[in-house]
């Protein structure tokens, strides 16, 4: 009798235990990058927003072909540079949680184009030079000029024609833009 009471003592501990939960649900890590496919032009700046949810591990980020496009993870968003004409695949991953986000980003020519020799603006202080800008597309909103930084040179402009005057001594980028589209170019004030 003594053994049949310890049997079924023990055969409802083993059911009572197998009902036992613990009142939480497993998770599974997730990573997002807001795209799976996104369009830029050459020269152009894209800010791709990372969403994650229950990660243990590091969140890095990477490009499949770095002659086209560059990144830098900062933060929750995913900078990309487009550097050339065609496509790449941008991605954030967590090792360590197995998961993986991707974005392809065909990058297409700009309809900006300036040119000047070696792609740069080389003046002495306290000079001006005249920059012309040509479109491929037709312009329907306003064409801006902005300095990088106002103390080193300068902009005024009219439409695609711009006047650059070097204020001090440095480097900085000049930035043309109509819309989505734009295009840079570096000015190097010598003494």
């Amino acid at each position: 009798m003594k053994r049949l009471i310890m049997c079924t003592m023990f055969l409802v501990s083993i059911i009572g235990l197998g009902g036992c939960t613990t009142g939480t649900t497993p998770t599974t890590p997730q990573l997002s990058l807001g795209a799976s496919e996104v369009t830029m032009e050459a020269g152009g700046l894209l800010v791709l927003t990372v969403a994650s949810q229950d990660l243990t591990g590091e969140i890095t980020a990477g490009c499949d072909n770095e002659e086209i496009l560059s990144v830098e993870l900062q933060g929750d968003q995913v900078e990309v540079t487009a550097h050339a004409v065609g496509e790449a695949v941008v991605y954030v991953e967590s090792v360590a949680d197995n998961v993986r986000a991707e974005c392809t980003v065909t990058v297409r020519e700009s309809p900006f184009f300036v040119y000047l020799p070696e792609g740069r603006l080389v003046l002495r202080s306290n000079r001006t030079a005249t920059v012309r800008v040509t479109s491929e597309a037709e312009l329907t909103e306003e064409v801006v000029w902005t300095s990088s930084d106002p103390s080193i040179a300068t902009v005024e402009w009219q439409g695609l024609i711009g006047r650059v005057t070097s204020v001090a001594r440095g480097e900085c980028t000049i930035t043309v833009s109509c819309g989505n589209s734009s295009c840079t170019f570096t000015v190097i004030v010598g003494v």
